[in-house]
Parts: structure tokens; sequence; C-alpha cells
């Protein structure tokens, strides 16, 4: 983030016209976004996105994301804005640009701008050495990170000093308490890989020129493969790919019975249960691959020239039956382990709600074939970790003064 001052309960960025750390001249709507694009990005929008600046502009959106893009290794990274949505495939460095005019935006100190990902920084010489500077690493666990930030430093200290209906801050507050903790979750679990199994490029055109229909007759005269089933070469290709997509989906598959708990740490739990639901998804994303088109081809291909070790290996030897087995088991009793609701808990009433609903869910294990009683325990262990957080948290932020409080309090 950088620097952002709280001006009527609105969040306004440090180089707005309405900041009173330093003066500024007024600019227009559009100059103010184009300076701020400069100053935080480091790069000047380009002519071809003046349409949705536009847009922005003219309340066609109530916000606006520019991100720096880059293409490939060769091409120089450009600016792109939407009012649409933020895309996964990006660079990095982000900015969003929001509004809350009824019509067209008249002035600059309409807009507000909040740096989702700054670029990073790269250092030369003495100050590589000294480290006087830190290298941002631009991940999309950045931008959950600044928002999870933004959330807890910035919009529940405004609610706390805007709203004056007790009932209404508290119900607001619980509800922000709640996206926090989402948030948090979501940015865990990517230390799993991500396996993708490449097709191969011959392949891949004839998936893209046929119909999953046509594509499941084999019928290889009309795909144009009947050439292949004698080539040697691109056999030999095939089967290497398919060898690999194996090495790659073992990564995964071994996973279930050799990941050890996670280690004794306030995150213990809540990593723990976000490693069995990212690798059911993971799983999953592997499932729907090998139901795909592509890897069909491929591996009727190599049928019909009769390379059986190569498709038999891709069946038998990857573990995925038993992978998935495995997960789905364990998944079904972490899925509504009640973690969540202790981490949001606003008051020892909440504390005490979400332990009984812990210790109702426990028992639960005895259903689950492979979710060991040792791990069910150390998972106890973790989730008290939690529990000695969100308590001293709570007393905290409630009692400031709890030495001195009187017994009966």
């Amino acid at each position: 983030f950088r620097s952002y001052s709280l001006f009527k309960g609105s969040l306004s960025c440090a180089h707005s016209p309405r900041c009173g750390l330093f003066k500024m001249p007024a600019h227009s709507p559009r100059d103010y976004i184009k300076l701020s694009c400069e100053l935080h990005l480091g790069q000047k929008l380009p002519e071809d996105v003046d349409g949705t600046v536009d847009a922005f502009l003219k309340n066609s959106g109530s916000h606006m994301f520019v991100w720096v893009s880059q293409a490939d290794e060769e091409s120089e990274p450009i600016l792109q804005a939407s009012i649409e949505s933020l895309p996964k495939q990006r660079r990095g460095s982000s900015l969003v640009f929001c509004h809350a005019a009824d019509e067209e935006v008249a002035n600059s100190s309409q807009i507000q701008c909040m740096t989702l990902q700054a670029p990073a920084v790269e250092l030369e010489g003495d100050e590589a050495a000294s480290g006087a500077a830190t290298t941002t690493t631009n991940t999309p666990s950045a931008v959950l990170n600044a928002l999870q930030i933004y959330t807890r430093q910035c919009f529940m200290p405004t609610i706390q000093a805007v709203l004056e209906d007790e009932v209404m801050t508290q119900q607001l507050q619980d509800k922000i308490r709640q996206l926090d903790v989402a948030l948090q979750q979501s940015s865990r679990s990517t230390r799993l890989p991500h396996v993708v199994l490449a097709i191969h490029p011959t392949l891949e055109q004839v998936v893209e020129n046929f119909s999953k229909e046509q594509i499941e007759k084999h019928d290889w005269d009309v795909l144009g493969l009947s050439a292949q089933l004698t080539d040697d070469a691109f056999l030999n290709e095939l089967q290497a790919t398919v060898s690999q997509w194996i090495v790659q989906i073992r990564k995964l598959t071994l996973l279930p019975k050799t990941t050890p708990f996670m280690p004794s740490e306030m995150d213990a739990a809540a990593e723990e249960l976000a490693f069995w639901m990212q690798l059911q998804v993971e799983l999953g994303n592997i499932q729907e691959q090998l139901n795909s088109p592509g890897v069909g081809l491929t591996t009727g291909l190599l049928r019909e020239a009769k390379r059986f070790v190569a498709t038999l290996a891709l069946e038998n030897n990857t573990g995925m039956e038993q992978a998935v087995a495995y997960t789905q088991d364990v998944t079904n009793y972490l899925k509504d382990f009640p973690l969540q609701q202790l981490q949001a808990a606003a008051d020892l009433e909440g504390v005490a709600s979400a332990m009984n609903s812990i210790f109702d869910h426990l028992p639960k294990v005895r259903q689950s074939r492979y979710y060991s009683l040792e791990r069910s325990s150390q998972l106890l262990q973790a989730t008290t970790s939690v529990l000695a957080s969100r308590i001293l948290a709570i007393l905290q932020d409630k009692y400031t003064n709890l030495l001195f409080m009187d017994y009966k309090e």
C-alpha cells in the first residue's frame, strides 16, 4: 500500500488533491488517473485505453482496474485497463480506481485510488548489497494480502469511527472479520503443484479443428492422422509425453499418504484444512484433463499403434484412483470442521459456541477411513493455538486494563 488518509469514511490516496499531507494543484479526473499510473506503476497510459477511461468517468462502471501486462519476454510491458475485472494473466503490478458518483465524474476528488500490487523493486550496486529496499514478489497472494491489510487496517477502523448504531457496527464488524478470515484462507496452499497435461502440437491442432464427437470416433482418416500411425518418431514423442504426464501426476497422488501434519505453529490447523481442500481441487483438475479430448486422442492413437506400455502405465501407475478416494474421505470429514467460526469469533461467547461446535465435530473422525486418530489429535492441538490467539485478541480489544478490573467483572 501507498500512504492513505481517511476522510469522512472514505479512503483517499496520499497524492489525492484532498489529502492534507501536502498540497498539489488540482487536476482533471483524466489527468489524475494518468498521473497515478505514472507514479505507482511507472508507465504511461496508452491511447488505446482512452475508451475504458471514458467509460469509467462517465459512470459506465464504478471501478476500473489498470495493470502492467507483458505478452512475452521479448515485448515491452504496457498498461491495460478494464472496468470489468482484473485478469489472471498479467505481469503483476496493478491499481484500482473507484468512484461513487451518481453521474459523470466531475473532479478528481471523487475518485479513490488503491495500489493492489506495487511493481517489483530491482536493486543495483551498493543498494542490492546492503538490502536498502525490498523486492516485491508479483504473485496472486500479494493481491490478497493487500486486500487483507485494507480490510484490517482501513475498513474496520472506519466502520468504528463513522457508524453510531452499536448493533449495526457489531454486525458489520463480524462480517468484515469473516471476510478477513476468508481472504487469509484463500492465500494458502500455494505449495501444491498445479499439473497441466501438455498435448502434442499436432494433436492439439486436431482438437481445435474437430468436435469432441468426431474425435471420440477415432476415425484416423477423417482426423488426418493415418500417416502418424506408422511414424515411429511421432509415436515415440507421444509415448514420451505420456511418460511425462505420469511423472507430473504422481507428484500429487503421492501427497495424501506422505504429507505430514504441518509443524506446530499458529496457522497449523488452517494449513491442514487448506491442504486437503486444495489437494482435492488439484486432483479434480487432473481427472478433468484425463477425460479431455486431447488426452483421449493421445491414448487412442497409441493403442491403435500397439503402444500399450504407455497407455497401461497411465491407467495403472499414477495412483489416481487411490489418491482421489483417500482425499475424498478426508475432505468429507474436514470440510465442515468449524475452524473459521472460531477464527471469526468476536467475543468470548462466540469462542465458546465455536469450541462446542468443534467438540461436536471431532467424534465424526470415526466415520473416516483414512484420517487417523493421531492426525486428529494434532489438529485439535493446533486448534487450541487458534483458541488461545482468539481469546487474547478479544481480551486486548475489549478489556484494555484487564489486571485492574474488579474480580466480579
